[in-house]
C-alpha cells in the first residue's frame, strides 16, 4: 500500500467533521460505559482517541505501521493510552473479545473482492462478544458509479501538494484512485514524493 509515504500527509487531508459524525453514530447506539471497542482500520488514531475520551475502552488496529505511528503523539496530547495492534482485518487472530467493532471511513471498500469482505465479516464475528455490534460504512453504488468516476481534487500548501483523480475500475461498481503528492519542504515531515 501507499501508506508508508501517504501517512505523512493523511491527517492534513481528512475532513475533521467526519470523526465527530462517526463518534456521534457510535454513541447513539452504544452508551459509553467502558465497553471493549476495537477500532478496525483506525489509521492514525483520531477516532480511536475520541472514542476513548468518550468512555469506551478502545483498542486501535490498522494494517499500516506508519499510520499507527501517528497515533502516539495524539494519545499523548489527549492523555489517553490505547493498545495498538498492527493487523489485516481479514486475519484478526485471537484478539478480543470486544463489545463493539468499528470500521469507518469506507475502509471495508479496500477489500479487493467479495470473498475478502466475507472473510473480514467472519473475523469480526469471531472477535465480537455474543450480542456485540459491528459498525461500519461503505460507499454506495451511486458513489461508485456516478460520483467517483472523473472526480478530481487538488490541494496545496507551502509544504506539500496533493492531486487525487478517480476513475471507473475494470470490475463493475469499482473505482480506482490515482493519488499523487509532493512534499515541498522537510518542515512538513515529508521527504519524498510518491507517483
Amino acid at each position: 500500500m501507499i501508506y508508508t509515504s501517504f501517512a505523512q500527509v493523511y491527517d492534513h487531508l481528512m475532513d475533521d467533521t467526519l470523526y465527530a459524525d462517526w463518534l456521534d453514530y457510535v454513541q447513539s447506539r452504544v452508551t459509553p460505559a467502558n465497553q471493549q471497542l476495537l477500532e478496525l482500520a483506525g489509521g492514525s488514531g483520531t477516532l480511536a482517541v475520541a472514542l476513548a475520551q468518550a468512555g469506551y475502552d478502545v483498542t486501535l488496529s490498522d494494517l499500516s505501521e506508519d499510520m499507527l505511528t501517528l497515533a502516539g503523539p495524539k494519545m499523548d496530547a489527549a492523555g489517553v493510552e490505547l493498545p495498538i495492534i498492527q493487523a489485516d482485518m481479514r486475519y484478526l487472530g485471537d484478539i478480543g473479545p470486544y463489545d463493539v467493532v468499528t470500521c469507518f471511513d469506507d475502509s471495508i471498500c479496500y477489500m479487493p473482492n467479495l470473498g475478502d469482505v466475507q472473510t473480514t465479516f467472519k473475523q469480526v464475528a469471531h472477535v465480537l462478544k455474543p450480542g456485540g455490534r459491528f459498525m461500519f460504512d461503505a460507499h454506495s453504488l451511486h458513489q461508485m458509479d456516478d460520483v467517483f468516476p472523473g472526480y478530481m481534487y487538488n490541494y496545496q500548501t507551502e509544504d506539500y501538494a496533493f492531486m487525487w483523480h478517480s476513475y471507473a475500475g475494470e470490475v463493475e461498481h469499482s473505482v480506482e484512485h490515482d493519488l499523487t503528492f509532493f512534499c515541498l519542504s522537510r518542515r512538513s515531515g515529508c521527504v519524498q514524493a510518491v507517483y
